[in-house]
């Protein structure tokens, strides 16, 4: 399941399905070298929290790249918590960006629920029409 979501706060989360992923596009214009990013919680309760997971970078949006693993870390662990990771040894400015769960949340599902996705490091950005 896969939603586009612009100037807006909201919940997204995904079916129970195993692999369930969100994808951000930053524009043909924008790409991010990674050195820290920042997950929130979707849920309004007490359940569904992510556990395992792998951030992932891409340049095309088709080949994507391990950035960084998770498994079972029980940072979110509240309703929208928030917590930051730190990306080490990546020196590739990426402009797609997916959370894919690669295991059960907390409650042994497969939903996926977020609220709120943030990326620091180093922009680039191009007056040319892409970045290929």
């Amino acid at each position: 399941y896969q939603r586009r979501v612009r100037g807006s706060t909201t919940e997204l989360w995904t079916k129970d399905v195993p692999a369930s992923w969100f994808s951000i596009d930053l524009g043909a214009k924008r790409a991010i070298v990674p050195h820290h990013y920042t997950l929130r919680h979707g849920g309004n309760y007490k359940a569904d929290f992510l556990r395992t997971w792998d951030l992932q970078g891409s340049l095309d949006g088709c080949q994507w790249v391990t950035l960084r693993r998770h498994s079972n870390d029980r940072a979110l662990n509240s309703n929208y918590a928030v917590h930051t990771w730190r990306i080490l040894g990546v020196n590739v400015a990426y402009r797609f960006f997916r959370i894919l769960q690669t295991g059960h949340n907390s409650n042994n599902r497969n939903f996926l629920v977020l609220s709120g996705v943030e990326f620091y490091g180093e922009l680039y950005e191009t007056r040319e029409r892409t970045l290929e």
